[in-house]
């Protein structure tokens, strides 16, 4: 449970203080990431260039921090840990260490973490790891890989470990467009799981028939019992069945698979793969059965507890006197179905702001006229989102010099006047720092062009229709899940640390290179692209 807690409140230090007032240790050292796992009970699976980071409590100052693995002494990677914050004579240090996993043979390994002072070791910890080989893991999710920042190849050329982050950021910066869909491939193939009673199944039937709604093209298998398939075989809803028998238990009144019937559900299985695997069960006997089959996406309930599970929903409802489920089983897989066709269907509508009398005179205030000007907005709550104002002078400086296009430049803090000039002609870009509400939708809502970092505006100016809209995106989170709505560009930068998750910059360990290292010359090539399209009617 401390584990849990250190890790959520590092970045509030006035939590961390209150939650431990008295620190009873000098050395200790905490798992944040491995690999793509941030959860340290799971087995770590490495494949091309990996990242481990570890926050390290110290009452020295540390100079640095190393792998290695096995019982062999040899560094296979190192990196000079950051200073995070101090309290009671315990300093907190953060390091962020890439380690090329093509170094490592194949199989099972203990990875050795250990934390120097000088040449003293202070902090070591071990984790179980497994490699795998980059062929192997780009034959199984394929496409997948260009889509994730996340995944990062090992360089095809030798290199000294000392170049490893310098070569990874003078790879071409990955450009992403929003997509409609979370499969990234055709769905040809789906296996529906529902080895439950003949209520159950009948409640599900009408999932069923969405599901071959939705995938008309597609073969569908259908597992279950043996004594529904002709009840479903009547019903028009797969083009195959396999069946299987579960046993019974009067103990526990609960089903369970024996093990000839697992048996029979691997030979039925065995070379058979699928686009899709659904379970239609919402309980939690029948999800391992889809670990059984070669499926590239899994979807059913449970699926925090189920990982294996790509895509997922818990349906919880209650009575108002005893706390049972009042929403009915149909209804309660079916929800799993209509969560998956928005899932495949993502791009939502525009929300156009309702015309009034209001706007006309910020327009006449700024001298803009509505769909002819950019907006470039260089603020981010959070320091560690923002690519440096540096660029994005360099940005306005392009759009107002080649395009001749009015800028509407918004930042934190005021400007200097050098910053100022370095924007361009000053008589095409517009400085603002704070607006009422009310003016900064309408500016908004009407540019042409809206650059930004991952922020709020970024997604206000996607849902407003902001024809073009180019994020700037730190990849601490997923650019599928928070790249913008509808249309436009997501620039990012591919690292082995991808998905951190922090807000804190002082606990990347890497001074934010996956979005510091991005080039301006990249963006605006980019936004070069789209303004040289026609511009909408």
């Amino acid at each position: 449970m401390r584990r849990f807690y250190l890790y959520k409140v590092l970045n509030r230090t006035s939590a961390f203080h209150y939650l431990f007032p008295v620190i009873p240790f000098k050395y200790r050292m905490y798992l944040q990431q491995i690999g793509w796992l941030k959860n340290p009970i799971e087995r770590p699976v490495l494949s091309g260039v990996v990242a481990v980071r570890v926050l390290i409590y110290s009452t020295r100052t540390l100079t640095s921090a190393t792998l290695t693995l096995d019982d062999d002494p040899t560094v296979l990677a190192q990196s000079a840990p950051v200073f995070v914050s101090s309290y009671k004579g315990v300093d907190v240090w953060s390091a962020n260490i890439w380690l090329d996993s093509s170094k490592l043979p194949a199989g099972a390994h203990k990875l050795h973490i250990h934390a120097y002072s000088g040449t003293t070791r202070v902090a070591h910890m071990r984790r179980f790891v497994g490699k795998m080989p980059q062929e192997m893991l780009l034959e199984k999710v394929g496409e997948d890989a260009a889509q994730s920042d996340a995944f990062v190849p090992s360089p095809a050329e030798p290199y000294l470990d000392r170049d490893l982050p310098e070569i990874i950021t003078s790879r071409p910066v990955a450009v992403h467009h929003p997509r409609n869909s979370m499969f990234s491939r055709p769905i040809r193939s789906i296996l529906i799981l529902r080895i439950d009673q003949l209520g159950d199944v009948s409640a599900s039937m009408p999932a069923m028939v969405r599901i071959r709604q939705l995938f008309p093209d597609a073969t569908i298998t259908v597992l279950t019992q043996k004594f529904v398939q002709p009840i479903l075989q009547a019903s028009g809803i797969a083009d195959e069945f396999m069946t299987i028998s579960l046993g019974y238990s009067h103990e526990s009144e609960e089903r369970f698979l024996t093990a000839e019937a697992e048996a029979q559900v691997r030979a039925a299985l065995n070379g058979r793969s699928f686009d899709l695997a659904i379970d239609l069960s919402p309980g939690d006997e029948s999800q391992p059965l889809m670990q059984l089959c070669d499926a590239h996406y899994r979807v059913g309930f449970k699926p925090e507890h189920f990982r294996f599970i790509d895509f997922g929903i818990e349906v919880i409802s209650r009575d108002k006197i005893n706390s049972k489920a009042i929403v009915n089983h149909a209804a309660h897989i079916t929800m799993l179905v209509q969560a998956l066709e928005t899932a495949m269907r993502q791009i939502q509508p525009v929300v156009p702001r309702v015309a009034n009398a209001d706007e006309t005179p910020v327009f006449q205030k700024y001298g803009l006229k509505p769909g002819q000007y950019a907006v470039i907005h260089s603020g981010a709550r959070h320091p560690i989102n923002q690519w440096p104002m540096e660029n994005f002078m360099a940005l306005a400086r392009d759009v107002t010099d080649k395009h001749g296009m009015p800028v509407v430049f918004f930042s934190d803090n005021p400007l200097s006047e050098q910053e100022k000039r370095r924007c361009g002609d000053a008589t095409n870009v517009i400085f603002l720092e704070r607006v009422p509400a009310f003016e900064f939708d309408i500016l908004i809502s009407h540019a042409r062009l809206f650059v930004g970092n991952d922020t709020g505006p970024k997604h206000l100016a996607a849902i407003r229709g902001v024809p073009n809209v180019v994020s700037v995106s730190i990849p601490r989170l997923n650019w599928q899940e928070w790249g913008q709505n509808r249309g436009g560009v997501i620039v990012t930068r591919q690292v082995p640390c991808a998905g951190c998750g922090i807000n804190n910059l002082a606990q990347c360990g890497k001074e934010a290179i996956c979005i510091r290292s991005i080039p301006a010359n990249d963006v605006i090539a980019v936004v070069d692209k789209l303004l040289n399209q026609p511009s909408p009617a």
